[in-house]
């Protein structure tokens, strides 16, 4: 599962702390651009701002709360091989990078949405590290005119079964 479906922080009550790779788990590196370990990330989102005309607030408090629902996915080193490429595309089949960069901790990417007469942008600008990450989407859009912003973080808790 792509890391933007990881849309869920640490649900581990109170505890801060990350198991130790399984036996036969490594870091996984990209070309020198990126490296984390599979296994299973917990984490959450924030929706911070929703700017679209006409829009309900019923269906922005239930984004909102989409968003924060705690989540769990397993990350394997099939994912990770084209994170670069395809990690922050999740349901957004109809997109392509502008630019992506996973480098030195950092994320920064623009992606380019068109599904019908819909467009969007997705800018992503972040941090990650060998055991989790944390970024922010910011999203503008075209019919409909509106934007989104939002935050994702995710920790490594345990190896993949």
């Amino acid at each position: 599962m792509r890391l933007m479906m990881v849309t869920a922080g640490l649900a581990l009550a109170g505890c801060d702390m990350i198991p130790a790779p399984a036996a036969g788990d490594q870091d996984v590196d990209m070309s020198g651009a990126m490296t984390m370990l599979p296994g299973i990330y917990e984490g959450s989102g924030e929706v911070r701002i929703v700017d679209f005309a006409g829009l309900d607030p019923d269906a922005i408090d239930a984004m909102k709360r989409r968003a924060a629902r705690p989540s769990r996915s397993c990350i394997d080193k099939d994912d990770l091989a084209d994170a670069e490429e395809t990690f922050f595309r999740g349901p957004f089949n109809d997109c392509a990078y502008e630019r992506m960069t996973m480098k030195e901790g950092r994320i920064s990417g623009l992606m380019r949405c068109a599904n019908g007469d819909s467009r969007s942008e997705l800018t992503i600008n972040g941090t990650y590290h060998s055991a989790g990450y944390d970024m922010t989407i910011d999203m503008r859009t075209q019919m409909p005119a509106g934007r989104m912003q939002w935050t994702q973080r995710a920790k490594r808790v345990a190896a993949c079964r």
